[in-house]
């Protein structure tokens, strides 16, 4: 998808699997001077994974970064669990977002609440960072995700819709 919106000749290379317990992999590298200049002017950093900071991102564009991020370092999970004080069983759902510096994550937490009036249920700080949302939240912030999507990633399209529609079927 992101080779035919881009117009690139480019291969979509097959990578090798080191463990036969993973998800066979692919790679489309795309560079040039003018991909690399657009990038470094939205604020990407080489070696960035600890001190990248969001990028400056129009409003109309965020929820597709959002999902672009979401579809590289974010998960989201349902389930049920028994609540022995009320013994009652409830449901919920939550997403995640992952990334080694904080302060992104901090950034993003704000963007997504000014944006989309989404509170963020925390920020967790272990050796990678979380930012995670929960029930009505979760739900509210996959809706604005996936509102008329372009590219995304199949699978989690896939488990997105089944979180959805397990959340909201109590």
């Amino acid at each position: 998808k992101i080779k035919r919106v881009m117009g690139s000749g480019h291969k979509i290379g097959k990578k090798t699997k080191n463990n036969p317990n993973h998800h066979q992999s692919y790679r489309l590298q795309i560079g040039g001077k003018e991909i690399f200049n657009d990038l470094v002017k939205l604020g990407f950093t080489v070696n960035k994974s600890k001190t990248v900071s969001l990028p400056n991102i129009p409003k109309k564009y965020f929820a597709n970064y959002l999902r672009g991020y979401f579809d590289g370092d974010g998960c989201v999970s349902y389930s049920n669990y028994f609540r022995k004080q009320r013994n009652k069983h409830y449901k919920y759902i939550i997403v995640m977002f992952a990334c080694a510096s904080k302060k992104f994550l901090e950034q993003l937490s704000n963007k997504i609440e000014k944006q989309f009036n989404i509170k963020t249920h925390k920020v967790v700080q272990r050796k990678c960072c979380y930012l995670s949302y929960l029930s009505n939240n979760a739900v509210q912030l996959l809706k604005c995700m996936y509102n008329q999507p372009e590219i995304f990633m199949n699978r989690k399209f896939v488990k997105t819709n089944k979180a959805l529609k397990f959340y909201m079927d109590r």
